[in-house]
């Protein structure tokens, strides 16, 4: 019985992580590769369209 409670805890986080990254991409308006991760060396050099300098 409590095998299948953290089984179903499991699997109902990965749907909803699932749904929550689903969600993100398509809700996001960037258009660039260059999505802002903190800590990028190449954040600044992508600029805003990201599409300015290519690699």
């Amino acid at each position: 019985m409590t095998q299948s409670i953290i089984v179903f805890c499991i699997v109902f986080w990965a749907i909803g992580y699932l749904l929550y990254s689903l969600i993100k991409t398509i809700t996001s308006k960037h258009s660039s590769a260059c999505a802002g991760c903190s800590g990028c060396k190449l954040k600044s050099s992508c600029g805003k369209s990201g599409e300015d300098k290519k690699m």
